[in-house]
């Protein structure tokens, strides 16, 4: 009887090199990604913070409260006014703190309000006490009219008053009375003012020497806060 012939199916066998070449490609995607987002949690809004936060700016408004508080500290019996003046800033710094820490949405709208009144009216109620203009005008009556052109102006647009109300007025109610009460704690604190808000910028998406532009602007203007209220002590008292 002729022999039969046997016929072999071709057994499909998977490739245990693809697969372990495939696990470990997926592996290295997964680690490289992980690595990109925690080495840039501080620098940008982070999902894993709720709403996407920025930590670091939080960190730094924080000082800012601390500053202005000191600054409010030492002058409330002796400058009231002025007091309130950095009361104003550093209660706008606390609601940036639950801004940028806890929750973006939540908190944005009253700590752009907050901060444009600290511009408007708090920063020129220290210069004007500087300047000892209450002995010609009501204080109150000051903060009252600086309040309704604060208001008024919102009409114009952001672009109209941070661009040409909000310098005009910290550099004559605010930088100008502060140069002019000749004491060096006080101009050293408008030096260290200006360079943070003019030369560094409160600019968020910029950075300078790997730290964004806004969290300088914070550490400047908090220093200068605790210059120019002990300068103010040593004036008024």
């Amino acid at each position: 009887m002729p022999a039969r012939s046997r016929s072999r199916t071709p057994v499909k066998r998977s490739s245990s090199r693809g697969k372990s070449a495939t696990t470990k490609k997926s592996a290295s995607k997964t680690t490289k990604a992980s690595k990109s987002k925690n080495e840039g949690w501080m620098s940008k809004p982070t999902p894993g913070f709720s709403r996407g936060l920025y930590p670091t700016i939080a960190i730094s408004d924080a000082f800012n409260v601390a500053g202005h508080a000191i600054a409010a500290f030492l002058l409330k019996d002796i400058a009231p006014f002025a007091s309130f003046g950095f009361s104003t800033v550093s209660v706008a710094g606390a609601v940036g703190v639950a801004r940028f820490g806890f929750h973006e949405e939540l908190f944005a709208d009253t700590n752009g309000a907050l901060a444009d009144y600290a511009a408007f009216v708090g920063l020129p109620c220290v210069g004007f006490e500087l300047a000892g203009l209450g002995q010609h005008v009501d204080n109150w009556l000051f903060a009252c009219v600086l309040t309704l052109f604060e208001i008024c102006t919102r009409p114009l647009g952001e672009k109209v008053r941070n661009e040409v109300f909000k310098p005009a007025i910290n550099i004559f109610l605010f930088v100008g009375p502060c140069l002019l009460s000749k004491n060096l704690l006080a101009q050293v604190g408008i030096a260290v003012f200006v360079v943070g808000a003019v030369v560094i910028g409160p600019d968020r998406e910029k950075y300078k020497a790997g730290v964004r532009c806004e969290n300088w602007f914070h550490y400047f203007i908090c220093v200068a806060a605790v210059l120019v209220g002990m300068g103010a002590v040593e004036v008024l008292q």
